[in-house]
């Protein structure tokens, strides 16, 4: 018997305010899954690890990056896109000039693109390693490394980096 026939979680208008769920969760395709409604709904859904639809990974990253050093992040699959923002999420593309979409592989043939990016040209793209300092001053310059997104922040002051990846 599952929780379907037993009235699901969400029957009879429950409240939950934190639910902790260990190990994983399906939504079946059949139509027979909802995770919201008129009268069921979630303000907001937070994820501690990846997520994966049809076999693609997702995740997301936040870290603070000091001026004139390197943030690395292993990424859930070794090609796809990034979205880069500092700030809240809700910004994006936004005004920071340092934000943008990236496609990116970190296989066995690097490579780099920016998609798009915020207003201004302060994001830069390699696939050369970066350290520190290897990029140009007052920019970001995004590096892809094999398996690793490089993230060197030269913009001139430390900044909470939100990564996600695609």
């Amino acid at each position: 018997m599952t929780i379907k026939h037993l009235g699901g979680i969400f029957g009879r208008n429950p409240t939950f305010n934190d639910v902790d769920i260990e190990g994983d969760v399906t939504v079946s395709t059949d139509n027979t899954s909802d995770l919201g409604t008129s009268t069921n709904s979630f303000k907001d859904i937070y994820l501690k690890n990846d997520i994966v639809i049809n076999g693609h990974k997702m995740s997301a990253n936040t870290a603070t990056i000091a001026d004139d050093a390197v943030g690395s992040f292993t990424p859930p699959m070794n090609g796809g896109f990034l979205l880069i923002n500092l700030g809240p999420l809700s910004a994006f593309p936004g005004g920071s000039s340092f934000v943008g979409m990236i496609h990116f592989d970190v296989g066995s043939s690097l490579a780099i693109a920016k998609v798009t990016t915020g207003t201004g040209s302060n994001l830069n793209v390699t696939t050369s390693d970066v350290d520190g300092t290897t990029g140009a001053d007052n920019k970001v310059t995004v590096a892809v490394q094999s398996g690793v997104v490089k993230v060197e922040n030269r913009s001139g002051a430390s900044h909470a980096f939100h990564l996600t990846f695609l």
